[in-house]
């Protein structure tokens, strides 16, 4: 129920991390959180948090983060009883801030300076964050690449063809399928929708086509359409690119290009990035803040695609364990540049070139454990990793824990998988948070380490999909 929209420094003086929670409240849940605050003296902070919770499942929000804004409540000065009110809604959209000790410093004190000096600083923190959520909408419409397709289809004399159109007689806007009539040759044809708009009929390129030329071009016995679904910002840029002779949405693209950006996070400053996801797509950077850290490296710009983070490849990963590794003091970040056709194949050649098939691990032994933890009974088992390096092992084994009593876990064993959560390349606090959960089907594996980081690549390649394309990694 969470998604995490980070950009990392304020806008003056005192750098934090900065990210927006959404939460969704499940009826007669309650968020699981306690908030400390003092009447219109100082920012609410978290002072606990309870297990099993939906802050605690949604694994962003920490004890001691500060929250800034909550829907539409800015929360400074905000007296106690109406940030408990607003934190009762259902839809929760939640600004927060991890400070900086001159951050936290000025929290903590009451004189006038300080106190002016703080609401000026958080007044820059609100404006930069409205600001970076405009360009991550934008960047959202602008990097999700419409989808195309073809449709042939023939008129029969005495039935109709089925479709309505709707489009501006001069031809200023695309036609759009207004309705498909049920049982008509276009309903049929089983892959036109309310809503598809047409980019191409045999020979003419819609855009800028007047109306009349549409309906007219649709009467010819034999159609060949080219339809699209997405943004209409997504689609009018395949119409124009159709109109100017390159009809990328059908002929096949060129290599992405990618490269490594290495870079060490000094005390107390941010990354400067913007990172934006949609769903399952590559994550993108969706702004870079001037001066900042990934700035001054000098190869970041906003649209870039991360595919790597360290160890950890982010593609079909939840955008919270990418910021998890983002906030590593040492980073190697594998970033590419190109279509979105281009980077997935990229993305996909990565995971290819990674995976060994589980089959040529035969010398690794796996199984699944399932295991309930009462309430107030500690699962008794310490794990190692190295974050990123290493899929995650046993390193203890409690006596008489509820992990011994199951007895088929081991000293040595890995872990492969925690409920859904696939471990290689996960950073250890969010191993960790995965097996703090009530219920647990753990796979584990026993072999060498080189078996067991090969089946968790082929984990991850298996979880995202087959390998459909493959792509020339082409360093800049």
């Amino acid at each position: 129920n969470m998604t995490a929209i980070l950009f990392t420094g304020s806008a003056t003086r005192f750098p934090a991390e900065i990210w927006c929670a959404r939460l969704t409240r499940t009826e007669g849940a309650s968020l699981g959180m306690t908030i400390r605050s003092q009447d219109g003296s100082v920012l609410p902070s978290v002072s606990a948090i309870a297990q099993d919770s939906v802050v605690a499942r949604a694994g962003s929000i920490a004890v001691g983060d500060y929250f800034l804004k909550i829907n539409s409540l800015v929360t400074y000065k905000a007296t106690h009883e109406s940030v408990i009110s607003a934190l009762r809604e259902k839809q929760l959209e939640i600004l927060l801030a991890r400070g900086s000790q001159g951050l936290d410093s000025l929290l903590r004190r009451s004189d006038a300076p300080s106190q002016a000096l703080l609401a000026e600083e958080l007044d820059a923190i609100l404006a930069r964050s409205s600001q970076t959520a405009v360009k991550a909408a934008a960047a959202a419409v602008s990097n999700v690449a419409a989808e195309t397709w073809r449709v042939r289809l023939a008129h029969v004399k005495g039935r109709s063809l089925g479709l309505r159109i709707r489009s501006q007689s001069d031809g200023s806007t695309l036609p759009l399928v207004a309705g498909v009539k049920p049982g008509s040759i276009a309903a049929e044809a089983g892959s036109i929708a309310e809503g598809d708009y047409i980019l191409k009929v045999n020979n003419l390129t819609t855009h800028k086509a007047t109306h009349e030329r549409v309906v007219a071009a649709l009467r010819e016995n034999e159609l060949d359409i080219l339809l699209a679904r997405g943004s209409q910002i997504a689609v009018e840029a395949s119409a124009a690119a159709i109109a100017n002779g390159s009809d990328e949405t059908c002929e096949a693209d060129t290599a992405a290009a990618v490269w490594h950006v290495c870079l060490t996070r000094e005390e107390g400053k941010s990354l400067g990035l913007t990172i934006m996801s949609n769903g399952a797509a590559p994550l993108s950077v969706a702004d870079v803040s001037p001066d900042s850290m990934a700035a001054k490296a000098g190869n970041v710009a906003a649209g870039d695609y991360i595919l790597k983070v360290n160890n950890l490849i982010t593609y079909g990963v939840p955008h919270d364990i990418v910021i998890a590794a983002l906030l590593e003091k040492n980073l190697d970040i594998l970033l590419a540049r190109g279509s979105r056709k281009a980077i997935e194949a990229a993305v996909q050649a990565l995971i290819a070139a990674a995976a060994v098939p589980v089959a040529a691990t035969t010398a690794l032994e796996s199984w699944h454990v399932r295991l309930v933890r009462p309430d107030g009974v500690a699962l008794g088992i310490r794990v190692r990793s190295q974050d990123g390096a290493t899929v995650p092992f046993v390193s203890v084994v409690g006596a008489d824990s509820i992990v011994a009593k199951a007895g088929s876990v081991a000293v040595g064993d890995y872990i492969l998988k925690i409920n859904s959560l696939i471990t290689y390349g996960v950073p250890h606090l969010m191993v960790i948070a995965a097996l703090a959960e009530k219920r647990l089907d753990l796979l584990l594996a026993r072999g060498s380490q080189e078996d067991a980081e090969a089946a968790g690549l082929a984990l991850v390649a298996a979880a995202i999909g087959p390998v459909a394309a493959t792509a020339a990694l082409a360093p800049l």
